[in-house]
């Protein structure tokens, strides 16, 4: 949805990335914004950052959002992000198309439209 979103805007300042390291698992969600060209990010936010219909209707979402102007915690900010995606992959809509883990049957896309306000 988000990538939809964006490429609608035409908005290339949003992306997705998938964590790819072997075996592992990680979930972990990330926000950082740069002003005006900045080399290190200003804002971030840390806590839920679920944005889907459940987590907006139903569950008990929890963020914290910061912004800075301390350059050493603005540099912090960033090389905390790089090692996030140092094991990660950049997301499109036409990977997500031919990725075999998320083709789904006609059967789930029927349960999940049906009840899409309790995922």
């Amino acid at each position: 949805m988000l990538l939809k979103q964006a490429k609608k805007q035409k908005n290339n300042n949003v992306s997705i990335h998938e964590y790819k390291r072997g075996q592992w698992t990680f979930h972990s969600k990330g926000l950082w914004l740069y002003e005006n060209d900045e080399p290190y990010p200003s804002f971030s936010s840390i806590g839920s950052s679920n944005f889907s219909y459940r987590a907006y209707y139903r569950d008990t979402e929890l963020n914290l959002y910061l912004y800075t102007q301390c350059p050493k915690f603005k540099k912090d900010l960033h090389f905390e992000s790089l090692r996030q995606f140092q094991y990660s992959e950049n997301v499109s809509s036409r990977n997500l198309k031919k990725d075999p883990e998320m083709k789904f049957g006609w059967f789930t896309i029927l349960l999940s439209k049906l009840f899409s306000g309790f995922l």
